[in-house]
């Protein structure tokens, strides 16, 4: 499968591909939605105030996160909902690709700044 993933996009590896992502999808949906309402309410509980939020290292530092996490959701949300229905075709699977692509480079940044974060003072504790 992760060579169907990775390799030149082929006839017979475009319905692979798409019956991988159809299956990814909701488990990623999940998934993801878990991590943001765990992240919010820890988010909430470490920053306090608005103040502390855009006033701290710490707070700044969220905010950048935040901002990646944005980017992140909007090349997946792009992908399951515009390039998903279209998969079965090799021109099709290299979009997604392309598009998995840099939402993998967004999400990188993302950790980064995550592990950052977790360096930092809180502010309110």
């Amino acid at each position: 499968m992760f060579r169907t993933a990775l390799g030149p996009a082929l006839d017979s590896d475009a319905t692979d591909v798409a019956e991988m992502v159809t299956a990814f999808s909701p488990p990623a949906l999940a998934g993801a939605a878990l991590a943001i309402v765990a992240g919010s309410l820890m988010g909430l509980a470490y920053i306090g105030s608005i103040s502390a939020l855009v006033g701290t290292t710490y707070g700044r530092a969220l905010l950048i996160k935040l901002g990646l996490l944005a980017a992140t959701l909007a090349f997946g949300a792009w992908n399951w909902r515009r390039l998903t229905p279209k998969l079965g075709s090799p021109a099709a699977t290299g979009q997604l690709r392309r598009s998995a692509r840099l939402e993998l480079l967004v999400a990188v940044g993302l950790i980064a700044v995550t592990a950052v974060l977790v360096a930092l003072p809180a502010p309110k504790l």
